[in-house]
């Protein structure tokens, strides 16, 4: 299988078949391989003039399949079956996920005049005409390809010149974003590693500010394009690796991802998939002490406009005032990140080691996992990428500082949610906003709060576009909503959301009689 290929099955994350190209057919007869085989079979037969007819049906064509393909990476496997249809002039080549196999998915670009019917005996005739070995899988493993990756854009790097620590601690005191761009590239890099036995298992979660976001996004990315050691240099230079995350969809990386850096944009309510499902992972661990090493192919690295739990999430706030790279600077900043993945198995076995002495300490109850594991990489970059004691110093003086800022962020944040909690379980601070069920959806657009009754027991209903207003008044903003709804759910006061309810003579299903949220 052509290298082109195995790169584009690695970038497939859902779907059943993908087109590897087409080509024309130097010889108009059908492949005598094919011939053969068809002889030999009772269910296809293939005249002297090139008629073929299968299950009583004339066709004009023949299909086969080549081999099975298994992609390997850190975090699983994917198996695609590579079939060649052949036309009268042109050769077809496709791959179909080996677990959609039995479900005959359609095949794009194919001119069938009985699609369904066809379709069917495209996958018939590969189980008749195909040889032994198309059986067999062939196995390409692409994690050692991201290790080669690694040292070559390393060793490059060096035509850069020599690692500056002056410039680097100058570059750290006026450009905030450098110290997490390091440490989101160093768990990135350590993520595949195998002595790594226990993964940061924690979202670094890049903020955006609610003014001038998009232009701040591109600043954010261009710090991780600098020092992105863990690209292929086949990708475009262009712009780091980024995946939109629908509402919709499973946290689902491309095997071409595994073990790289990759930038995750969630669209809406997206990010909760993840946050679910680490926090479902720490809920197995915890239970069972058992649970998969890695949640995820890559590790989670997002951007978005508000904080995440700080049990699952390392909260990075960006600065408004966040500026572009210059070029020497950008050039600083990647000979550091050069000089640090230098070192990722030491790294690997570091940071798994002292997790697991913190795991046995007696007061690793009192940690927050998140937070240490940033410890733990800031401890790293200052033993192995700075030596002269004045600059690992000021290292230890900015990360401290950075450290003290980013406490004083999340208890401000957790005090804010608690007065929102605390301000919505005391209705006579918002007794004004009450106001009886509406009759109609003009009036429900009006309305904040009502008192709704289900199942003989009295409850408040509120409507969710006028719920951020609501908080407004105990002084919580909008990019904190959604933490104040997540407080009441784990505090069992919130009961359900996105209620259908009756208004007058509306009907249930128009969207803005959906009631959000009920709590007693």
């Amino acid at each position: 299988m052509k290298n082109s290929e195995i790169r584009k099955l690695s970038a497939v994350t859902t779907a059943q078949v993908v087109p590897l190209g087409t080509r024309w057919r130097e010889d108009k007869e059908w492949p005598q391989r094919l011939r053969k085989r068809a002889k030999a079979s009772d269910e296809l037969f293939i005249s002297k003039d090139g008629v073929v007819v299968v299950s009583d049906l004339r066709v004009g064509f023949l299909a086969e399949r080549i081999e099975i393909v298994c992609i390997s990476h850190a975090s699983g496997y994917a198996r695609w079956i590579i079939v060649a249809v052949y036309g009268d002039e042109i050769e077809h080549r496709y791959a179909v996920r080996a677990t959609e196999w039995e479900k005959h998915p359609d095949l794009p670009s194919l001119d069938l005049s009985r699609h369904e019917t066809e379709t069917d005996l495209v996958y018939q005739m590969c189980d008749i005409l195909s040889r032994k070995r198309a059986f067999q899988e062939n196995i390409y493993n692409i994690d050692r390809q991201i290790s080669l990756d690694l040292v070559s854009n390393v060793h490059r790097a060096k035509e850069l010149g020599e690692f500056d620590e002056n410039r680097f601690i100058a570059l750290l005191t006026t450009d905030p974003l450098v110290l997490p761009v390091l440490e989101a590239t160093l768990f990135a890099a350590v993520w595949s590693e195998a002595a790594l036995e226990n993964a940061p298992q924690f979202i670094l979660n890049f903020i955006l500010p609610s003014t001038q976001a998009a232009t701040v996004r591109e600043y954010v990315a261009e710090h991780f394009h600098a020092v992105d050691f863990l690209r292929s240099p086949a990708a475009p230079f262009s712009h780091p690796m980024t995946l939109r995350l629908e509402k919709t969809q499973e946290p689902i990386y491309a095997p071409a991802a595994s073990g790289r850096l990759v930038l995750l944009n969630p669209v809406g309510d997206a990010i909760s998939r993840l946050v679910n499902e680490i926090e479902r992972r720490a809920h197995e661990q915890l239970l069972s002490g058992e649970a998969e090493d890695r949640p995820f192919a890559a590790f989670p690295i997002t951007i978005t406009t508000h904080a995440l739990p700080a049990a699952y999430a390392y909260n990075v706030p960006v600065s408004a005032d966040t500026h572009s790279l210059r070029e020497e600077d950008a050039d600083c900043l990647r000979l550091a990140a050069a000089k640090l993945l230098r070192y990722v198995p030491d790294a690997a076995q570091k940071l798994s080691d002292a997790i697991d002495d913190l795991a046995s300490h007696p007061r690793a109850y009192r940690t927050n996992l998140p937070e240490r594991w940033i410890t733990l990489a800031r401890q790293f970059i200052h033993s192995f990428l700075l030596t002269s004691e004045s600059a690992r110093n000021t290292f230890d003086r900015i990360s401290g500082e950075a450290e003290r800022l980013h406490k004083e962020a999340e208890l401000r944040r957790a005090q804010m949610i608690d007065c929102g909690v605390a301000f919505l379980l005391n209705p006579e601070r918002y007794k004004d906003a009450i106001s009886p069920r509406p009759e109609d959806l003009e009036e429900l657009s009006e309305t904040v709060v009502f008192p709704y009754t289900c199942k003989g027991e009295k409850l408040l209903a509120y409507n969710p576009d006028r719920f951020p207003g609501l908080l407004r008044r105990a002084g919580v903003g909008p990019e904190l909503v959604p933490d104040v709804t997540q407080a009441l759910k784990d505090r069992a006061i919130f009961t359900s959301e996105n209620v259908k309810i009756n208004v007058g003579s509306a009907s249930t299903g128009s969207s803005a009689d959906r009631i959000k949220r009920r709590f007693r």
